[in-house]
């Protein structure tokens, strides 16, 4: 067969047919076809499998050598993907491409060049000027190097002369890459790209400059910006390598106008990254006061409160050996005798003193700092041994970006002076040394509790931030104090809202996934509504139960545990707010008919989230989020059947005799394998799982099946009916005390102002009137109390002009018990103090200086 036939006979063949053939020929064959006079002529289909096909680089350099070849490699046709052999040589092999390109035939071939930029995206047009040399296609396209020729590739006319003026003395100072511009479509990208020298696509039809990734950054700052500062900063994030252009501009920008060049340049450098001995100390601080903030809710009797005096002589003469060792901290029987020795004395040398109260108080704040200065000691030792190991570490281009991602430089620009950017670095950077313990060091470990995710925030509307603190009085260097006010004026808590942590919220709006079409302020606000809707619920028809097996501990969240309200972010799925399954989520939380219980793994302190509901005899778990690693299932399910084994047994004892829960059961959600292993028995469904409301669950699902975890003797079949049963949530002590302490200030003006707000909605007044006495209401000053007892859904207070202030939440029987009680001894309280005052000569004016 001549060569011509053969050429003739392969274009005829359809391209599977040719690509087999070509497989089976032997190397000289190859080689022969490639030496083939007629190559040229070969069906363009079929030339460009074959040229794509051949791995000899010098093979392929010898057939490049042909004017003939290297016309038809130019001029190949576009497949069905609109790419010809340029495109996939370039995606395949870039020094095939640099042959081409760096080839004399190439300026014969202008427009199939232009044509091959204009197909690839701005990554592989960036790799074509690094990696490949187009000296020889300058003068293709520049000839007198003017602003004419410049505006003519770009498109655009009436180009700024200063940006063009600048593009060529950088040309001509070799700093740009002058065929950098034959990818620009718009004045910006070339403003981007003079300045900053990077090629990043900017979408035209918007005032500044904007990203298609969304960022959006100030045009007329960045055209006035002088930028070899910038540009330096850029030199160093390159350095940490990994990085995309726009990021490397973004974040750079950010650093350079919020920090200046200095500190930027100092943060780029990880001056601000690690964890310091000083930033130790602040974290100590300022966890162990938030610590105690909560503590003291659950232990009001170990702090000195009005009347503890009283209960000093109480327990002496009682041998109340309890009451000594709540003063004390890791108390003995050695030293609780010791302590009431020592009250014995005090007793009996002020014994006919009028000063024997003085003195017990002394006595007692003594004790009670002490104790609270070792738990400090004792809280410090794990948060260092915690912190001693973290590595150093260093951030990379994305960790900078993710960072700075939530600051809108445009407003910043618009809305900050030079005076507020250096408070506003002072607030972030502190005394600017690098081992300080400043609160941008803070948060880029996730070491400022609820702030650790709202850098942003701070950023954005640290002018508020700075004059709220100013009016109040509040300390910009007390993160608790910045949680306060980023709580109240960032996201408008309500009164009845502010006990929802800051970090909760933070991570509820922080987190989309699963999140389907509410806005982040529509999930915090109806976060924050289901929240108040939810402490109403204070029973379930399941029995609350804590207990532990060899690996797992358990609980029944507490129906007002603020952190129930993340419960699909921390189980990485759709049960929250905006989710699909936000009906089941709010069903959970409201619900007399359902429970949500915690799983956690004490070896690998991972948490397992399980919502189960009751359906007449039954209860069902929904499933186990997040998804159980294969080595820790069989010790969940042992800690998973002991705690279904003690409910039914409760239930067995407890529950309306008729409504024994008898049976409990599980999806194969995620478990589907796990369930075919192990002998359980499937749940055999009479019908759908009956609920009482409408809800997106797993229970129903057609491909998904409920397998029985434990079951009583008496268990036979399934009754359905809304079961009546009441197990209660365990209360809390009551509160009892004087306000002498500024974090019993705070705790308590946040519940006392809670019940006060959501009081309005039990008042017998119109819905109108409702809603005005919401929005005129005005903060109880609990400054102005003497005495206050409570619990979280009551409060009686004594103030100091003696007035009886009292409110009750009346959603709970216990409570209104509670609230009847201490109301009724409140009138002989203030007879007390009123002879306490006559009888010690002291004014109130006095006793308020002495507390």
């Amino acid at each position: 067969m001549d060569d011509r036939t053969m050429i003739t006979e392969l274009s005829n063949m359809t391209l599977p047919t040719f690509i087999r053939k070509f497989n089976l020929m032997t190397l000289d064959e190859k080689t022969k076809l490639l030496n083939n006079p007629y190559l040229d002529e070969l069906n363009e289909v079929i030339f460009s499998s074959l040229f794509l096909q051949v791995q000899n680089m010098t093979e392929v350099r010898e057939l490049l050598n042909s004017k003939k070849i290297f016309h038809k490699v130019l001029t190949s046709p576009k497949n069905k993907k609109k790419r010809n052999i340029l495109n996939i040589i370039g995606e395949e092999n870039l020094p095939l491409l640099k042959y081409i390109f760096e080839s004399d035939y190439i300026l014969d071939y202008k427009e199939q060049f232009l044509d091959y930029i204009d197909s690839i995206d701005y990554e592989q047009f960036r790799k074509v000027l690094e990696n490949i040399n187009l000296t020889k296609l300058y003068h293709l396209f520049f000839k007198e190097n003017n602003i004419e020729e410049l505006e003519n590739i770009i498109g655009i006319s009436s180009l700024n002369k200063d940006i063009s003026s600048s593009f060529f003395q950088k040309v001509k100072m070799n700093i740009l890459n002058p065929l950098g511009v034959l990818k620009i479509k718009n004045e910006k990208e070339l403003v981007l790209y003079t300045k900053f020298g990077l090629l990043i696509e900017v979408l035209e039809e918007l005032p500044e400059i904007t990203f298609k990734n969304g960022v959006v950054l100030p045009y007329q700052n960045i055209l006035d910006v002088k930028e070899g500062k910038v540009n330096k900063l850029i030199s160093l994030l390159k350095e940490k390598g990994d990085y995309l252009e726009e990021d490397l501009l973004e974040v750079s920008l950010k650093l350079y106008y919020i920090f200046d060049y200095d500190n930027a340049r100092n943060i780029i450098l990880d001056k601000f990254t690690n964890i310091t001995p000083s930033a130790i100390n602040r974290i100590i601080d300022f966890n162990f006061k938030d610590h105690r903030r909560e503590y003291r809710t659950k232990h009001q009797e170990r702090f000195y409160h009005y009347g503890m005096e009283n209960e000093v002589v109480d327990a002496l003469n009682n041998n109340d050996y309890n009451f000594f060792s709540n003063l004390l901290y890791d108390a003995d029987e050695e030293k609780i005798l010791w302590l009431r020795d020592e009250f014995l004395k005090i007793v009996s040398m002020n014994k006919d003193n009028k000063n024997l109260n003085e003195a017990l108080k002394v006595k007692l704040l003594e004790l009670i700092n002490e104790r609270e200065s070792k738990a400090k000691e004792d809280y410090a030792k794990d948060i260092r041994k915690r912190l001693s190991s973290k590595t150093d570490k260093k951030l990379s281009v994305n960790d900078l970006k993710e960072l700075f991602k939530d600051v809108s430089l445009v407003n910043l620009l618009n809305n900050y002076d030079q005076d507020i950017l250096v408070r506003l670095r002072q607030f972030l950077l502190g005394n600017l040394k690098d081992n300080n313990d400043c609160l941008l060091r803070l948060i880029i470990n996730k070491e400022a509790l609820g702030l650790n995710n709202l850098l942003g925030k701070l950023i954005n509307q640290y002018d508020l931030i700075e004059s709220i603190a100013k009016k109040n009085k509040l300390s910009l260097n007390s993160i608790l104090d910045v949680i306060d006010i980023v709580k109240t004026s960032f996201f408008s808590l309500k009164p009845n809202e502010q006990d929802i942590f800051l970090s909760t919220i933070a991570n509820i709006i922080s987190s989309k996934e699963y999140c389907t079409g509410k806005s982040e302020e529509e999930i915090l606000k109806e976060t924050c509504q289901l929240h108040v809707e939810r402490k109403s619920k204070v029973y379930a028809s399941i029995p609350t139960i804590e207990g532990e097996s060899d690996s797992f501990s358990y609980r029944v969240a507490p129906f007002d545990a603020e952190y129930l309200l993340a419960a699909g972010v921390d189980a990485k799925n759709c049960f929250r707010i905006s989710g699909k399954g936000e009906d089941f989520f709010r069903y959970c939380l409201t619900s007399n008919q359902a429970v949500i219980m915690y799983f956690t793994n004490e070896k690998t302190n991972h948490t397992y989230i399980c919502p189960i509901i009751r359906s007449g005899n039954a209860i069902h778990c929904n499933g186990v989020d997040p998804k159980l690693p294969l080595d820790e299932r069989d010790d969940f399910f042992k800690a998973f059947t002991k705690a279904m084994n003690e409910i039914i047994m409760i239930s067995s004892n407890e529950s309306i005799d008729s409504e024994r829960i008898e049976v409990a059961t599980i999806t194969n959600l995620h478990l589907e394998d796990y369930f075919r292993e192990n002998s359980y028995l499937k749940y055999q469904l009479e019908t759908y799982i009956p609920i009482d409301c409408p809800c997106y669950t797993d229970y129903n699902k057609k491909d998904k099946e409920n397998y029985i975890i434990s079951k009583s003797d008496d268990y036979k079949d399934n009754k359905y009916y809304l079961a009546k049963d009441k197990f209660y949530q365990k209360r809390k002590e009551d509160y009892e005390f004087n306000i002498d302490k500024e974090y019993d200030k705070e705790r308590l003006s946040l519940i006392v102002n809670s019940i006060a707000y959501s009081a309005i909605d039990y008042k017998n007044i119109s819905p109108s009137l409702k809603n005005r006495a919401k929005r005129t209401f005005k903060l109880i000053d609990v400054n102005t109390f003497k005495y206050i007892v409570g619990n979280k859904d009551w409060y009686v207070a004594i103030d100091d002009q003696y007035n009886i202030l009292a409110n009750l939440l009346p959603y709970d029987e216990r409570a209104k018990k509670e609230y009847i009680k201490h109301l009724a001894q409140a009138p002989l309280l203030i007879e007390n103090m009123e002879k306490e005052e006559e009888e010690y000569g002291i004014s109130r004016e006095n006793l308020s200086k002495n507390k």
